[in-house]
């Protein structure tokens, strides 16, 4: 029989030693599963940040009854477009004044931001396949169309299908990332 006696409470060094063994064990086992959601995850959040920001640039184009463009970007204090379609170092939202696509001295930076690390962030079809900017106009549409999409080897990515009319959907891409 066991003493209820104050100094007979609690566990043994082995028993301690047996339950953080299981829990290593278990720890070692779901690990690389939750790697892969982390980096499902962040496919994710790089496509909704986009489509996000596209909604944005359209509504303020609206707003403001000017064009506002979307274009990749070195980001920092000095941003600026960098005139390629590689999206994966991130991109600016701006005000495009002149409706020439390009971030001018006289024209503000609305927004800008950066993708998840270690994605490809880049245009598969449509005009946006060589366009350096994608331009909302005043009427609520796109002045190019296409699919834009976010991916990571290994992973399935995500597109964003962006309509002229105004329309941005996003869908697995339905094949591995190479």
């Amino acid at each position: 029989m066991v003493s209820d006696k104050p100094g007979n409470r609690g566990f043994t060094l082995i028993e301690l030693l047996v339950t953080l063994s299981i829990a290593a064990i278990l720890a070692a086992i779901a690990l690389p599963s939750f790697d892969a959601t982390i980096q499902r995850n962040r496919i994710s959040i790089t496509a909704s940040n986009l489509q996000a920001d596209l909604a944005y640039a359209r509504s303020e184009a609206v707003r403001r009854g000017r064009s506002v463009a979307l274009c990749p970007a070195t980001l920092g204090a000095s941003a600026s477009c960098n005139g390629g379609t590689d999206w994966a170092t991130g991109w600016i939202v701006f005000v495009d004044q002149n409706g020439n696509g390009a971030l001018d001295a006289d024209e503000s930076v609305l927004r800008q931001r950066s993708p998840e690390r270690n994605l490809s962030v880049s245009p598969l079809s449509g005009s946006l396949a060589s366009a350096s900017a994608i331009r909302a106009l005043p009427v609520g549409e796109f002045s190019q169309d296409g699919v834009i999409r976010v991916c990571k080897p290994a992973y399935i990515g995500v597109d964003l299908a962006i309509q002229r009319g105004g329309g941005i959907r996003t869908q697995p891409s339905g094949t591995v990332c190479a």
